[in-house]
């Protein structure tokens, strides 16, 4: 009994961590398709992560201000280290 408490513990101690991890990922892989979508580069652009959601798909919105300024959002699906889909939104 106190076994399986040990491990449940633990296994929820290092879940947080692998989901950071593969939104993380999944940010800037969202962040490139956005910048190749508007046909920049991310050279010196600053991205963030603004809203993360798990399910079938890893489903995150990021935001992307270019060293121009100009500030670019997208929701993307990301599965496996790919995007899925890519939609550009104006706001968030």
């Amino acid at each position: 009994m106190i076994r399986t408490a040990i491990i449940a513990f633990a296994l929820m101690a290092l879940s947080p961590t692998a989901y950071a991890a593969d939104f993380m990922a999944a940010k800037a892989v969202c962040a490139e398709a956005l910048a190749q979508q508007a046909g920049k580069t991310l050279d010196d652009a600053k991205t963030r992560l603004v809203k993360a959601r798990e399910g079938g798909a890893l489903k995150v919105t990021v935001s992307v201000q270019f060293d121009d300024g100009e500030k670019s959002f997208a929701e993307c699906k990301v599965r496996r280290g790919e995007v899925l889909s890519v939609t550009m939104r104006d706001r968030v």
